[in-house]
């Protein structure tokens, strides 16, 4: 059940990093450019951070 919860939650942070991708970029300043990218690789962290809770045998894409 555990790694059932953790794989939706890794699912969402993926399906919320794609919105975020979809934001027009050239309507962003570079302040805003900068915060989107730091957001993506913080949402990219948390990803590894939930797969790391499956261990170093985990089959989970990364």
């Amino acid at each position: 059940m555990d790694r059932v919860i953790i794989s939706a939650a890794i699912t969402h942070i993926r399906n919320a990093r794609e919105e975020i991708e979809k934001l027009p970029k050239h309507r962003m300043n570079q302040q805003t450019r900068m915060e989107i990218e730091n957001v993506c690789h913080q949402l990219d962290h948390s990803i590894s951070r939930c797969q790391n809770l499956f261990g170093p045998a985990s089959t989970q894409d990364r």
